[in-house]
């Protein structure tokens, strides 16, 4: 009870922990119990899909995806940009991009590494539990940021 280890295991397994006190006697004496719910250390909504992965809640699984399916989008439209900036190439001197094309290719390797850092920091944060102001701010930041970077994208290379 000291060390808090009925605590520690509420947060650390899925399975009920029973906690039995008693005297400390010649002839023991059962003094009381407590008992935890599984998974009673674990904030509501999250899910696990795999015993090697921590729990995330919905938004964090969100988080994933759009960092993931926002990254290829940004990637292929950077390699359009590219390509649209080599075949309209009269006005470039060969070998270089155009502004459309080096601002998507540079839009699409920053949320690259932002997206990288919020998927890997999740793991990081979640294996131990952390809920942290670093955490949200990854998470905000793939959330709100990769769609509005995909549509800046989107502008730079299809419209202008």
């Amino acid at each position: 009870m000291e060390k808090g280890l009925l605590e520690q295991a509420e947060r650390d397994f899925d399975l009920p922990v029973l906690e039995l006190v008693v005297s400390n006697e010649a002839q023991p004496e059962l003094l009381g119990a407590k008992s935890t719910r599984p998974v009673a250390g674990r904030r509501r909504g999250w899910r696990r899909p795999s015993y090697n992965w921590p729990p995330f809640t919905r938004r964090e699984v969100g988080g994933i995806l759009v960092a993931i399916v926002g990254t290829l989008l940004l990637g292929v439209l950077a390699a359009k940009g590219v390509a649209d900036s080599h075949s309209n190439g009269n006005d470039h001197e060969e070998g270089r991009l155009g502004a459309e094309a080096a601002a998507a290719l540079l839009i699409a390797l920053g949320m690259t590494l932002v997206n990288l850092a919020h998927v890997v920091g999740l793991f990081l944060f979640q294996s131990v539990r952390y809920d942290g102001i670093f955490s949200r701010f990854f998470a905000r930041l793939s959330l709100i940021g990769t769609p509005i970077a995909v549509a800046v994208s989107a502008v730079l290379v299809l419209v202008l």
